[in-house]
This record gives structure tokens, sequence and C-alpha cells, in this order.
């Protein structure tokens, strides 16, 4: 399975693309840009350390590209989830959140006596699930 690994073109582009992203600011930049558009090179300050997240592979070899989710009692599991950071995990945060009410997974939490002052307004967000 090792082999197969080292000849994946997923692999190897993802490996890549990692590594390139370690090493120089004009490429970590160009990926940051994606979601950060007006991020400039001279905005970051030195090459850092990216690392390639593990990644689950099936037993063909394959890369798993989607998140698992896993059902347990009294627990609920995420595998394989590769975030972009701060621009998803909120929004994939309140899905599973909704999702586990819809299934009745809070049923055993108490319920606030008075509403939450946040930034986020999470009835807003189920609301557009919906």
């Amino acid at each position: 399975n090792k082999l197969k690994l080292f000849v994946n073109p997923d692999f190897l582009s993802l490996a890549s693309q990692e590594w390139m992203s370690s090493l120089s600011k004009r490429v970590m930049a160009n990926r940051v840009k994606k979601f950060i558009p007006k991020l400039q090179v001279s905005d970051l300050l030195r090459p850092g350390t990216a690392g390639v997240r593990s990644a689950l592979i099936d037993p063909s070899g394959s890369f798993v590209r989607e998140a698992l989710e896993f059902y347990g009692h009294r627990s609920f599991h995420v595998t394989n989830y590769n975030s972009p950071g701060a621009t998803g995990s909120p929004a994939y945060s309140a899905y599973l959140v909704h999702k586990l009410a819809q299934k009745d997974m809070f049923a055993h939490l108490k319920k606030r006596t008075s509403p939450q002052t946040s930034f986020w307004d999470f009835s807003s967000i189920l609301d557009s699930l919906n």
C-alpha cells in the first residue's frame, strides 16, 4: 500500500502543493487568496510549515474525499473532514448541530432559561438550512 501511495496522482499533487506552500510565500499567498482575495505576498512575514493532513484511503488505495460521519451511543464522530479552517468550520458545525437536533440527540440537555447573546445567531442559521 505504501508503494501505491507514492504513485497515486492525488497524493503526489497534494504533497507537492503542501510542500511548495511551505517553501514559497508566493505559492502560499496564491492559495490563501481563494479565501482572502486582498491578501498580498508582502502581508506574509516568512514561509511557514504547511503539513499534509491525514486523509483516509480506501482498501483499493484511493483517497476518500468526503467527510465520514458516525453515530455512537450518545456520541457523534466526524472523520476525514478537511476544513479550510475558519471559513468552513462554523457552517459545517451549524449543519451538524441541525442534523443532530433532527435526530433528537440533544433531548437529554436542559434548555437555557435566558437567551444567549452572541454575534452568531444560530436560529437564523438553522432557518436557512430548512
